[in-house]
């Protein structure tokens, strides 16, 4: 390949595995998830919503990682998701 080529290549490559932008999503989303716990009116909707988006934000992390340490974060992180959503699911 020639040498434009590669550099454009790997170039386009590393924005694509780029997560820094789905933590920094994730972080909002959290905050945002423990400030509805504060309230006490009914948020159960708005936490659902929130719990959506943390799971596609750590999708969308997963598919981007090649990296097996920081994989295994990101299934970690899945699973705490997934169970913070079925308890969600019993608030109103």
């Amino acid at each position: 390949l020639p040498e434009e080529t590669l550099i454009r290549e790997l170039a386009i490559y590393a924005e694509k595995m780029e997560i820094e932008e789905e933590i920094l999503r994730l972080r909002s989303h959290l905050e945002q998830f423990f400030q509805l716990l504060k309230k006490s009116e009914p948020v159960g909707r708005q936490l659902e919503f929130l719990t959506q988006e943390m799971v596609r934000e750590t999708n969308t992390m997963g598919a981007k990682t090649t990296h097996l340490p920081t994989l295994e974060l990101i299934m970690d992180m899945k699973n705490f998701v997934d169970k913070i959503r079925e308890q969600v699911q019993n608030i109103e």
